[in-house]
């Protein structure tokens, strides 16, 4: 639970770990991975099924002051949250469906 926590230690290690890795430098091209053409996005987080609408916005929030040429996907899965659609930090959502396997798109 402290993942989402915004206050807590364990996200602010998170937010560290964002920083190191939009600051590495690709050791072939010789740029700062915010500034790389090969990376179109970064995401908030892999499926996770508990964001909270202060998680999203700060971490996105974040990713975009670090790599502002680069797009935000919120990574809430299976269920939209509403401040998303209206965060101007977050460029895209990414929901996959659990429960729309073999229904038509």
């Amino acid at each position: 639970d402290d993942f989402y926590d915004t206050g807590s230690q364990t996200y602010a290690a998170y937010v560290s770990i964002i920083k190191q890795v939009i600051n590495r430098k690709n050791k072939l091209t010789g740029r700062h991975y915010y500034q790389e053409k090969a990376i179109m996005a970064w995401e908030t987080g892999n499926e996770l099924k508990l964001s909270t609408p202060d998680f999203v916005a700060k971490t996105a929030a974040h990713i975009k002051q670090l790599a502002p040429q680069q797009l935000v996907v919120d990574g809430n899965y299976l269920s939209i949250l509403p401040s998303s659609l209206d965060d101007p930090n977050v460029d895209i959502i990414s929901n996959p469906c659990g429960s729309c396997a073999g229904s038509p798109r």
